[in-house]
Order: structure tokens, then sequence, then C-alpha cells
């Protein structure tokens, strides 16, 4: 149950399975779904200020329940069909350093929310790329949506410069969009349709 970059559609070769996908193989990354040793290897790397100030729901401190619970999040919304989360990994190790996901998934009228992080040590790398773009095929080609979208803090730059070399397109701000800290944030929403894909 692999997607591979060695060949195949749109660059991947297509296992068995393939709503069920637990692993999608890239050049130089893996996303494998995260499993109950994960914990620690989860709660070190996301433990960053800067995960923090530009995500919405991660809790600081991140304790090793946090992670016990967002495990069982991912057990859960993947049995449903609701959503599907990736740990991020490094070609040739098993730490997991990052996450990739598609959720708040609409069957009807195929669509989903992704949502992504990854470690401060092997930012700049790549590897977010490279993640974000085996989240979109797997969506596309194996999940059947045609639209998924991504809202990001605004002033969130690296996030930005992200999406955009992935190919989304920015659609506009949501002001005050949701509440961090006691305090309102307005968001960017960046959406990318399965004709739209540059890679």
């Amino acid at each position: 149950m692999v997607l591979s970059r060695e060949s195949g559609y749109r660059g991947y070769v297509f296992g068995s399975s393939m709503k069920k996908q637990d692993l999608l193989e890239g050049k130089s990354v893996v996303l494998r779904v995260p499993r109950p040793e994960d914990r620690g290897d989860i709660t070190e790397n996301i433990n960053d200020p800067e995960i923090f100030r530009w995500t919405l729901m991660i809790p600081d401190p991140y304790t090793p329940e946090h992670a016990g619970d967002f495990l069982d999040h991912v057990k859960k919304s993947r049995e449903e069909g609701s959503g599907y989360v990736f740990g991020i990994v490094l070609k040739g190790t098993d730490e997991i350093v990052g996450m990739v996901s598609v959720e708040d998934i609409d069957r009807r009228n195929r669509t989903g929310k992704v949502g992504y992080w990854l470690s401060g040590k092997h930012r700049g790398r790549g590897m977010a790329r490279e993640a974000l773009q085996l989240l979109s095929e797997y969506a596309f080609d194996v999940q059947g949506l045609h639209r998924i979208s991504a809202c990001i803090f605004e002033g969130n730059e690296r996030s930005e410069r992200l999406l955009i070399a992935c190919g989304f397109s920015r659609e506009g701000l949501l002001r005050d969009r949701y509440v961090k800290d006691g305090e309102y944030r307005s968001c960017t929403l960046y959406s990318l349709l399965e004709t739209d894909r540059i890679w």
C-alpha cells in the first residue's frame, strides 16, 4: 500500500486498498499513519513556539497526554472516513517530524481542508512542499476530492509561500475568523482544485 514517485499515474504508483492508504512515499519524505509509539516524537517535535503561534488548536505546552488524544482522533476520523492524517518522516528514518492532513471531508461536494506543521530543525529543506504535494495527490486521486483548502493566520508568510509553491490560489481574507488566546485573528483562505496541479 504505497504511493511511489517511481512511475505511474501523475508520477505515483497506487497500491491496494487505496481508500485506507497507510503509506505515501516521495523522493525524500514518507507519509505514514501515526502510531501509539510515536507519542514521544510528536510531543518533542511539536513543542515549538512557531508552531503554536501559527496554529489554532495545538496547546502550549503540548504533553504526551495531548499526543494520546490526538492519536485517538486520527484513528476515529480515519475509521469514519472524515479525515486522514499522516506523519511526515524523512526517508531512512522512522521519526515523525511533522504532520499533514486532509480533514472535514465533505463527500457530497468533494471538498476537504488541509493542515500541516513541521519541526523547526527540518524547515527550509523542501520537506513541507513535498509532503503537501503528496497529500494533495492523495486527496484528489485516492479520496476523489475536487477541492482542498487551507486557512492560515494573516502574516504567516512561510505558509503562504508553501501554498503558492504547491499551486494553491489565494481567495481572500476572512476577517476576525477565529479567537486565539482571547484575541480575534484573521486568516487568509487558499484553495487548490484537482485541475490546478502544477507538479
